[in-house]
């Protein structure tokens, strides 16, 4: 995923080059979505319900559902701050090295 979020990256510094490659930006994307789904993505609704007791698994998946559907509000509330801040080629540096970080 952080390869993906490079490789975007690097579609926006060519874009404001005057170089535009929108095939790159498509594979990118397309395989940012396929990587997410077939790695991280399934990862946390599975691991919670796996190592959970039984008597606590309702609430703590709740809870658990809560925080990941939070999160994803937080990055898409704030990403039009972080990308007029940082490009959009910054932007997607920041989301692939916190990917790296993960």
């Amino acid at each position: 995923m952080a390869v993906m979020a490079g490789l975007l990256a690097i579609f926006f510094i060519l874009k404001s080059a005057g170089n535009e490659q929108n095939w790159l930006a498509l594979f990118s994307l397309m395989a940012y979505c396929l990587s997410f789904s077939l790695g991280l993505g399934p990862v946390s609704w599975l691991l919670v319900s796996e190592i959970l007791p039984d008597k606590t698994r309702a609430l703590a998946v709740s809870f658990c559902t809560m925080l990941n559907w939070t999160c994803a509000f937080l990055v898409t509330e704030t990403f039009l701050y972080v990308e007029k801040a940082l490009k959009p080629y910054g932007a997607f540096i920041l989301y692939g090295a916190i990917c790296c970080v993960a």
